[in-house]
């Protein structure tokens, strides 16, 4: 039997099976085929997925030149200088098999004539890897202002004790009273959205983070000293002697009060005609005015707490009541539209007739040492600096907004505080009436202001029990306190009193409803110190449980999970983790020994 037939058949068979040459057309520009801006894509989107890093077929990368001209269990991929010896572009160009990208890769088509001529050409040329392997240097991106009407809340945290809230409001944080919703200060300085804000374990730091940079700031703290409970009444009027171990009260209940600072104890109480409506003490602290519902005033020995002196002469009610400095005589204001200054004699009994001042409606005063005054005028919202010699108008402070019943004299002298119904407060020049600091507004009408031992703090005190603390230069917030009354009294809470002062040893003292506290603070809101750079938002700030470090938390979107750990103290970074997530970091967390940090991406 004949084998030609048979032979026939095969020959014929391998020549089925042998590729069809791809047409390779000869680019028409003239400048050179360049890997870098002609070949690369191509071979990237037709070849590296079977013959790439991950996947390397038959050993082979074409992810870059120096793994084409290593080449596979085939040999070099590359002869530089000669394309139709280089099986990488014999085999594109379909000229020997197998023909790449095979045809069973439905989804990756042939190379076009035009992708081979530029092959060819570049090969011809001597295959020169013109990449640049190095990633070219990141370009800082260039913050705008934020578009109007953008205020988002993305962050909030609380002091562990819960008494202060931060948020950041668009670029601001903003820092809150809880128990009041009293704003504390707005601490700025940052060009993009605020993303996480975070208080330390001891509530004496706040970190806020933003595009690329955390800002950390030092944070005033307060501690409720004392609490003085057992009145039954809401408390009108307080005052307090110099060394600040006693508080006197006098309100609602036919009783003064004298407490000790110490523990918070009644020490005496003294039986009162009618409820107090205003407390003052005189210099030597050995008299006590109280100003009577009743409209008398009446001066008593502090030592036994007996009248000693009556003052007869008001028609309406009390709103104020001061010693001369001279101890000598009495100061009053109520409604009844005048100022009386009332003579104490050398024994006791009956004050003289007192001087009328004639004035409109008056809420407040505040005696001056060289016998002058300050009266608080309700009525035409003005204060007014009369001398007490001929009762004349030396000067009047205007305001603009109705008047509260708060006025208060600085340490030296020369500078008057005001408090409004509006829920600000302003400082005066008492030589020129120059406008000098605003505080505020607090968000409730004022109803008490005063200076610290020093002048350097105010604070203002509104009807709904908050008290806040200033600096008294720059107007900026220092601290918020807060006597939580019950919400079934707050339907008459506009109108009730709410004495507050300064101790001595600058301890703050505040009385509201049927309560009296005394807070210490220390501490004021510093200058911003910064960490960074990150390389994107900070999206995740956490404290060890010591506060000494801090991590915080970012990344590019879908390239890198950044964590970094901050000594507190210095500003140093302690240690980098750019690669710890594939994507954004989005949460961190130390643990209670401090000993692990979590992270979530």
């Amino acid at each position: 039997m004949s084998l030609a037939p048979v032979l026939l058949v095969a020959l014929l068979g391998l020549a089925n099976d042998a590729p069809k040459p791809i047409a390779v057309k000869a680019p028409t520009r003239s400048s050179p085929a360049s890997y870098a801006r002609d070949i690369a894509d191509v071979l990237d989107a037709k070849c590296a997925g079977c013959h790439g890093s991950a996947l390397a077929e038959n050993k082979l990368n074409l992810e870059t030149v120096a793994g084409m001209l290593k080449g596979g269990k085939r040999g070099p991929a590359l002869m530089p200088g000669k394309a139709d010896e280089s099986l990488l572009f014999k085999m594109a160009a379909h000229r020997v098999a197998p023909a790449m990208p095979p045809e069973k890769k439905k989804d990756l088509p042939p190379l076009t004539p035009e992708e081979l001529g530029l092959l060819k050409q570049w090969i011809d040329g001597g295959a020169r890897d013109d990449s640049d392997v190095s990633p070219a240097p990141a370009k800082p991106p260039e913050l705008g202002s934020l578009p109007p009407g953008v205020h988002p809340i993305n962050a909030l945290d609380l002091t562990p004790d819960g008494r202060v809230v931060a948020s950041g409001r668009a670029n601001v944080v903003e820092v809150f009273d809880v128990d009041t919703g009293a704003a504390i200060i707005s601490l700025g300085g940052h060009r993009d959205l605020i993303q996480s804000v975070r208080f330390t374990p001891d509530a004496k730091r706040l970190a806020a983070g933003s595009f690329g940079v955390v800002t950390l700031w030092d944070c005033p703290s307060a501690t409720l000293r004392t609490t003085f409970a057992g009145s039954r009444g809401p408390i009108k009027a307080m005052v307090a002697t110099r060394d600040g171990k006693t508080l006197i009260t006098g309100g609602a209940e036919k009783a003064i009060r004298f407490w000790n600072t110490a523990d918070g104890k009644t020490s005496k109480t003294v039986d009162f005609p009618a409820g107090t409506e205003a407390l003052a003490l005189s210099p030597d602290e050995s008299l006590l005015a109280a100003a009577g519902s009743d409209f008398v005033v009446r001066v008593l020995n502090v030592a036994d707490g007996n009248e000693v002196h009556t003052l007869k002469g008001h028609t309406a009610a009390i709103t104020s009541v001061a010693f001369l400095a001279d101890g000598k005589s009495v100061v009053t204001v109520g409604d009844d539209l005048a100022a009386r200054v009332w003579g104490l004699p050398g024994k006791p009994g009956e004050a003289v007739a007192p001087r009328t001042i004639p004035t409109p409606s008056l809420a407040g005063l505040a005696a001056l040492p060289g016998g002058k005054l300050l009266l608080v005028g309700s009525g035409d919202a003005a204060v007014r600096l009369v001398d007490l010699a001929d009762g004349k108008e030396e000067r009047s402070f205007p305001y603009e907004g109705k008047l509260g019943r708060a006025v208060a004299l600085a340490p030296d002298a020369k500078t008057v505080l005001i408090g409004a119904q509006d829920g600000s407060a302003r400082t005066y020049d008492l030589a020129t009436g120059r406008l000098g600091t605003t505080f505020g507004p607090l968000g409730e009408p004022i109803r008490a202001v005063a200076f610290s031992p020093k002048g350097d703090r105010v604070l203002t005190a509104g009807t709904a029990g908050a008290v806040e603390v200033w600096e008294a230069t720059t107007g900026r917030a220092v601290i918020a306190f807060d006597h939580s009354p019950p919400p079934q009294v707050t339907w008459y809470r506009t109108s009730r009193p709410h004495p507050a002062f300064f101790l001595g040893d600058g301890r703050v003292a505040s009385a509201f409803e049927m309560s009296a506290r005394i807070w210490s603070f220390e501490g004021s809101w510093s200058d911003a110190r910064t960490f960074g750079p990150h390389v994107f938002r900070v999206l995740a700030i956490d404290f060890s449980p010591d506060g000494k470090l801090m991590a915080t938390g970012g990344g590019e979107p879908s390239r890198s999970g950044e964590v970094k750990v901050w000594d507190v103290a210095s500003g140093k970074l302690v240690r980098s983790l750019e690669n710890l997530h594939s994507d954004t970091v989005f949460a961190l967390r130390f643990s209670p020994d401090g000993t692990k940090l979590a992270s979530a991406s």
